[in-house]
């Protein structure tokens, strides 16, 4: 067809320039033959059509490829396609390819691997080679950026977005971890710089969210979906399509690349069809289908009429499922001259950017400095982990070592502490202070040790005659609870020790423990006649059976956030059980285990066990907590007793969801607080005045109320609102599209009566300087008196030490630069959730001495420091430091019961 088009205008300009004369009607045609030309080579541009299929009749999956174009097969309605790169051992379910270096990206759903085709004129014709490994075997989209080389793909199981460079390899990086319940979809336009994906959602709503290359800017721009599974971008119209699936339709929808102009394209009653896959050319948007009589269609659509019509369709046969396509084509993956990354200083991953810029990405845990240069500090252990503990060692190792296709996995999996004395029977780990727990059962003593090589870990409690199976920490209280089974205690301690408290004696043979801060709920199981499941909130208040665990040893339990449910897991049965945090739904039964199960946790969608049999000591599985199916594993050499997971996905701290009410009583005023989503509001009280601001990404509103007024405010969407409140002034200003309330306005306000204040002249040019100065004064006071950061001569430890702090919730104290709760100021729960600091630190009683001290310990250039508090003000006030301390000792003049020979 492209052939015949082409000597056909051949022979049309042929003559027409042998014409002597060229006359202005000869002109006109020659104009019209140019635009059919340009129009027939649109639809033959040699455009490639990729399709992933799976084949029951041979149980192998294999790569397809045909001419994108239907011209040449769509009258006889065949599918002549070739087949490459099948396998019985693999199954090939994401595809995404680059037209200019000849390669397909594909990934392997069995062995959890990415595959990268070699070279091809005709596609295939070589052998593919992994380039990726350890997925979730759920990556369920794939996309190419041909101008950085780079391949990025959704992991619906661990719920990220990771990339790499497919043609040198080596390192990879996770784009985007946080927010994503079910990735789907995925698709890029690196000319302008943007990545696209779609979210299925669970606990939110379905939505389409856009972020640069990077994973920055991210922002959501298409909601109102029901089953969003697939997504591309058209990079000649700058639009995106995406599929769209409810119980009534299934439709094709699209959009500007902001979400806007939103437009159905395709629709159809589901009962014709799911869709399942999309991709666009120059012409056509081809979707795969798959139909109520299990049957899989390809099908072409004319993007030149709206609502598109059918151009082609072909009905595979039983027994064909087509998993993926992508199409690619030199005009919908265009090539400048210059590529972004040509020249770069990247000194790991180079991705593109809009304007044809670059940006420097680093792989996980490293710290991106400004030269594109990265850089890490290898003494910590960085998430996500899962901590182990066995016999005579805790040992860590990468969840995503569960699903990797290599051998000798136990290889991989590091001894954190190998000089323990016995078998470590529970763990717990902080991600937060990047803090570890554990039991030890030989010296019946409870342990806390820094997450980080080559520290030492110290003793909290000792108990006698007992056995600790079950710990768990309250990472925004920052306390530890553990169950001892002889004794029948539930005890609770502070991360120092300083603190430490029976919170329930009459608990029966207790094996497992959880706790949810967020909730304020911990769990607990009771080895009574019938087992059972115990809660109660956090301050011990509200304790109740909540379920029957029909296990006879019940041996560990671990808690869904999001889900608010319960799994549990016995030494007797091979059974996962699950209930909700109430205990209204039945007990159910949501997979098998290989062996029975010592412990649980969960790392995203997973489950993963610690299993022992006779025939195997340890045995570490992943089990999907959806579908209950087995989709990884580990043996080790030696029994594992207990399990937990080192990764902030695992202690989330509490974010408003939808909006987020403070209210705040005083003999003064009430006041109350609404602010949008992730909408940060500040409150700052003093004897001079009463400020809030509110930033707003949506429209927040502010109300207040008091004795004196009534007053209500709303801002304009994006528009932030002021609101000053002092003894000086009752001033309103709002800054909004086209409404300003200031100094000099008047405003009625309400309380029994009317009263009237205005607030502006001379006086209030005084009382605004008056106040402006005072506020300068106790800023400067308050700046003197805070203890200096050490100078941080590498750079490490802002980056290094954000990392860890990010969100750490302090217990109230009132004040910005105090670690956490000294034992002379503590306060009732429930905790606030206060900004983080860069330090963490523990208390040390000292006696008689007027000081209450924390050490700073997480310093870099100075790991040592301590700093003193007095303990006659109402809030502690740092008085001096001093840099040289060995094991949180102090010096003597600081300390003087403390003896001489134990400082360093």
């Amino acid at each position: 067809m492209k052939y015949s088009v082409t000597l056909r205008y051949a022979r049309i300009l042929s003559e027409m320039f042998n014409t002597k004369k060229m006359t202005t009607s000869r002109m006109a045609v020659l104009i019209l033959i140019a635009c059919l030309s340009s129009k027939a080579n649109g639809q033959v541009t040699g455009n490639t059509l990729f399709l992933a299929h799976y084949s029951y009749h041979n149980f192998g999956t294999y790569i397809g490829w045909l001419p994108a174009s239907p011209e040449s097969y769509k009258n006889n309605q065949t599918l002549d396609y070739r087949k490459w790169y099948f396998s019985n051992v693999h199954y090939w379910n994401s595809i995404a390819a680059d037209y200019h270096a000849g390669n397909v990206t594909f990934h392997d759903t069995r062995n959890h691997w990415i595959y990268l085709s070699d070279d091809f004129e005709a596609p295939g014709g070589g052998v593919a080679h992994p380039i990726e490994s350890g997925t979730s075997g759920r990556v369920l989209g794939m996309t190419i950026d041909w101008l950085a080389q780079n391949v990025y793909w959704v992991d619906e199981g661990y719920n990220w977005i990771k990339m790499t460079n497919y043609l040198r390899g080596g390192r990879e990086a996770t784009i985007v971890d946080t927010g994503l319940e079910r990735p789907s979809g995925i698709a890029c336009h690196p000319i302008k710089g943007y990545l696209f994906w779609t979210e299925l959602g669970n606990t939110y709503p379905p939505k389409i969210e856009r972020s640069s290359m990077a994973g920055a800017n991210r922002t959501t721009i298409v909601t109102g979906l029901s089953d969003p599974r697939s997504i591309a971008v058209d990079i000649i119209t700058n639009r995106i399509y995406w599929i769209d699936n409810s119980v009534a339709e299934s439709k094709v929808e699209s959009s500007d690349l902001n979400g806007d102009g939103r437009r159905t394209e395709v629709s159809q009653p589901s009962s014709d069809g799911v869709f399942d896959s999309i991709s666009v050319d120059e012409d056509y948007i081809f979707v795969s289908i798959y139909s109520l009589t299990y049957e899989h269609i390809l099908r072409y659509y004319s993007k030149s009429t709206t609502p598109s019509g059918i151009v082609f369709q072909y009905i595979f046969s039983s027994g064909i499922r087509v998993l993926d396509l992508c199409v690619t084509g030199p005009n919908i993956q265009p090539r400048p001259t210059t590529l972004p990354c040509d020249v770069h200083t990247c000194s790991h991953l180079c991705v593109s950017a809009a304007e044809g810029k670059h940006e420097c990405v680093c792989s996980d845990n490293y710290v991106l400095y400004p030269n594109g240069t990265c850089s890490i500090d290898l003494n910590f252990l960085y998430p996500p982990l899962c901590v182990i503990g066995r016999a005579e060692a805790i040992s860590v190792f990468n969840p995503s070592l569960l699903h990797a296709g290599v051998d000798g996995k136990q290889e991989y999996i590091h001894d954190f502490l190998s000089r323990t004395d016995d078998i470590i029977t529970a763990v717990a780990v902080d991600t937060h202070s990047n803090f570890l727990f554990y039991a030890e059962d030989t010296r019946k003593s409870i342990f806390v040790v820094r997450l980080e090589d080559d520290q030492y870990p110290r003793i909290i409690h000792t108990y006698t005659g007992g056995r600790v199976d079950g710990m768990a920490v309250d990472w925004i209280s920052l306390k530890v609870y553990w169950v001892d089974y002889l004794q029948d205690r539930l005890r609770v301690s502070s991360y120092d020790g300083m603190s430490t408290s029976v919170m329930f004696y009459n608990v029966d043979s207790p094996r497992a423990l959880a706790v949810d801060s967020n909730a304020r709920l911990i769990f607990w199981t009771e080895q009574s006649s019938p087992t059972k499941l115990v809660s109660c909130n956090l301050d011990g208040t509200n304790r109740h059976d909540l379920v029957n665990t029909n296990l006879l040893n019940p041996s560990g339990i671990a808690l869904d956030h999001a889900q608010r449910r319960v799994y549990i897991v016995g030494e007797d049965s091979i059974f996962i059980y699950s209930v909700d945090y109430d205990g209204i739904e039945q007990v159910n039964i949501i997979g098998i285990s290989t062996y029975p199960a010592k412990d649980i946790t969960i790392f995203q969608d997973f489950i993963i066990l610690a299993e022992s049999n006779v025939l195997q000591p340890g045995l570490i599985e992943a089990i999907h907590k959806i579908s209950g199916s087995h989709e990884g594993r580990i043996k080790v050499n030696t029994t594992v007793y207990a399990i937990d997971t080192f990764d902030e996905s695992t202690q989330p701290i509490a974010t408003p969801t939808t909006t987020l009410t403070i209210t705040t009583t005083s003999p003064l005023s009430t006041t109350t607080q609404t602010t949008a989503t992730t909408t940060p509001t500040i409150t700052t009280t003093s004897p001079l005045s009463t400020t809030t601001q509110t930033t707003a990404t949506t429209t927040p509103t502010i109300t207040t109320t008091s004795p004196l007024s009534t007053t209500k405010q709303t801002t304009a969407t994006t528009t932030p609102t002021i609101t000053n409140t002092s003894p000086f002034s009752t001033a309103t200003q709002t800054t909004g599209h086209a409404t300003s309330v200031g100094a000099n306005a008047t405003q009625e306000m309400q309380s029994g009566n009317d009263y009237i204040v205005i607030i502006g002249g001379a006086f209030g040019s005084i009382a605004l300087i008056v106040i402006i100065l005072l506020i300068i004064i106790i800023v400067l006071i308050k700046e003197r008196k805070r203890p200096q950061e050490p100078r941080d001569s590498q750079g490490l430890a802002s980056n290094i030490a954000d990392h860890y702090a990010t969100h750490l919730p302090q217990a109230h104290s009132g004040q910005d630069n105090h670690i956490y709760e000294s034992p002379y100021d503590l306060k009732p729960e429930p905790p606030t959730y206060e900004s983080s600091i860069r330090t963490y630190g523990r208390n040390q009683a000292t006696g008689e001495s007027p000081y209450v001290v924390t050490k700073l310990d997480h310093q870099f250039d100075n790991p040592n420091t301590v700093a003193l508090y007095s303990k006659s003000e109402s809030v502690p006030v740092a008085v001096n430091t001093y840099p040289y301390v060995q094991h949180g000792f102090l010096p003597p003049q600081y300390a003087p019961e403390v003896q001489t020979d134990i400082l360093k």
